[in-house]
């Protein structure tokens, strides 16, 4: 009975550390994309006020 306790533990923190590093670098994928079109807005601005 030891032995699942174990294993369901590795792997609650095996999911809970790939679904943070799913987020981390899905989060910084949309920061720099975010930032490159922040970017890319200014001077050529066709009329959009939204960024």
């Amino acid at each position: 009975m030891t032995e699942v306790v174990i294993v369901a533990t590795a792997v609650t923190v095996m999911a809970a550390v790939a679904l943070g590093m799913i987020t981390a670098v899905g989060w910084a994928q949309y920061e720099l994309e975010r930032d490159q079109h922040r970017n890319s807005q200014i001077g050529h601005d066709h009329g959009r006020t939204t960024y």
